[in-house]
């Protein structure tokens, strides 16, 4: 694991730690967030109400026993780093691989 986090520090990551995926909390409010807060909202595929559900993204992560989370101070550089990062996983025989990957949002 610690291949990776040095490999998304070493691209540009500020930060990058692993977690326990069962820490990760979904909940109903975020859209809400967004649906009733954002000029933006329907305008992004990144975005509500495109995105998977609170639901599809709880039952979907509840497959995975690890996550790796990092923040990069380019907003640019996240969605590279979440996709070079999946890639080598599954290069080197981790499968079951999704990366998440940010927008630059003018609320959040």
């Amino acid at each position: 694991m610690e291949k990776y986090l040095e490999m998304l520090k070493s691209h540009g990551a500020a930060l990058a730690i692993k977690i326990d995926a069962a820490t990760v909390v979904t909940a109903p409010w975020t859209l809400y967030k967004c649906q009733y807060g954002c000029d933006m909202y329907g305008t992004n595929l990144k975005c509500p109400p495109y995105t998977p559900t609170w639901r599809e993204t709880r039952d979907m992560l509840s497959d995975f026993t690890t996550a790796i989370l990092f923040m990069a101070h380019d907003t640019n550089q996240v969605n590279t780093l979440a996709v070079d990062l999946s890639r080598q996983l599954f290069l080197d025989d981790y499968y079951k691989v999704i990366a998440f990957g940010a927008d630059a949002c003018t609320r959040c």
